[in-house]
């Protein structure tokens, strides 16, 4: 869990692999990743496994109701679940026998305003009865770094609207005035050029 703290580079994306493929290594899970919530679906945004065949793909996405996601953010389903097929909503889920999902563990993902954004969430293909709340409190920890570094990244996006948005403006309303400042020769002062500056 080391990589966690360490110094993070890299797009958005890659520290959020980061710190995921960490966490799912130290919870010995198949597969970990984060989900955003969108326009009434579920969109993978970040995938890792440690298995040579990911089933959860990038960019792949599905109704909300069709996800534990879902139901684990609307406080229906526990963020815990040492075998999926116990829980009430989970077993009758396709996906839980599609997949296959045994242990599962969630934590939802929100903005410092308090919109939702999706989950984190990393699940094995079968039961586990070694999962405690501390494993699930671990995984909250890691949800804490990403929802850090889904905020950096939000901010950073607004502020490069915001600039474009001020440069189109400028352009739109002709508001640019061109001012030609005077070069001279040292030698025998005298004018050899002008340099054009926007203002």
């Amino acid at each position: 869990m080391r990589s966690l703290f360490a110094d993070r580079s890299g797009s958005a994306g890659e520290q959020i692999l980061s710190v995921l493929r960490a966490v799912r290594r130290h919870l010995a899970m198949d597969v970990g990743f984060v989900s955003e919530f969108v326009a009434g679906d579920r969109v993978f945004r970040v995938s890792d496994a440690g298995t040579a065949h990911n089933p959860v793909s990038v960019g792949a996405h599905a109704p909300l109701e069709q996800s534990f996601c879902y139901y684990v953010a609307k406080g229906l389903m526990p963020g815990l679940m040492q075998d999926a097929a116990e829980d009430p909503i989970a077993s009758q889920m396709p996906v839980t026998r599609d997949l296959p999902v045994g242990a599962h563990l969630s934590v939802p993902l929100r903005h410092a305003d308090g919109e939702a954004y999706g989950t984190l969430c990393c699940f094995s293909f079968t039961p586990d009865r070694t999962l405690t709340t501390r494993d699930l409190a671990t995984l909250r920890l890691c949800a804490d770094i990403v929802e850090s570094i889904l905020g950096k990244d939000r901010d950073a996006a607004r502020e490069r609207e915001a600039k474009r948005r001020r440069i189109a403006d400028t352009i739109a309303t002709e508001a640019v005035e061109m001012v030609f400042q005077p070069i001279y020769r040292t030698a025998d002062d005298s004018l050899v050029a002008f340099e054009a500056l926007a203002r």
